[in-house]
């Protein structure tokens, strides 16, 4: 009984090893987008780099989950959730180190990544709908809850659902179906 116990433990320590061994560069990877992007106009990140992006971080959670698999005697023997799981808890260590980052560089490095993002929020709207007191007051609503800490946040949570869908998809791509006994 007790060596279920410390294998179920060194398991959750092993996951969680794995975890920071991956989730770190995720994260350094992310900061590094985000710093190389805040120089551009703000959305306008080119589609090959998001795309670098999907791909790139799809494939260090793929990695993680698939380092993961090799602890197993048979491939097959890690379950799906299990996969999930440490994927999960890679972008879970991932995660706040890089909100972390976007609120420092934003409240530090670009003070005025905030207000050249919402003087061209408000520039888009105005051509596209013209002058209204309607938009003036969103503007003005927008001015008081926009700030480094929200920035953080999102990014916060953006990351982690990120995290999340890229290790349903990487525990999916490799899931292993048990062998089939053909012996009679």
């Amino acid at each position: 009984m007790s060596e279920q116990i410390d294998s179920a433990k060194s398991g959750k320590a092993s996951e969680w090893a794995l975890a920071v061994a991956y989730g770190v560069p995720l994260a350094v990877f992310w900061i590094a987008l985000f710093w190389f992007t805040a120089f551009r106009e703000i959305y306008k990140m080119p589609f090959w780099l998001q795309l670098l992006n999907w791909c790139a971080s799809f494939f260090m959670v793929y990695l993680c989950i698939k380092e993961y698999r090799k602890r197993f005697e048979q491939p097959s023997d890690m379950t799906y959730g299990k996969a999930v799981r440490v994927g999960f808890l890679q972008a879970l260590v991932a995660a706040p180190i890089y909100a972390l980052a976007v609120w420092a560089m934003i409240s530090f490095l670009f003070s005025d990544y905030i207000e050249n993002m919402l003087d061209e929020a408000f520039r888009t709207t105005m051509e596209m709908v013209g002058s209204s007191d309607q938009a003036d007051a969103q503007f003005e609503l927008m001015e008081k809850f926009i700030t480094p800490w929200v920035l953080g946040l999102s990014s916060f949570v953006n990351a982690l659902l990120s995290g999340l869908i890229y290790a349903l998809v990487a525990a999916a791509v490799l899931r292993r179906k048990k062998p089939v006994n053909t012996s009679v």
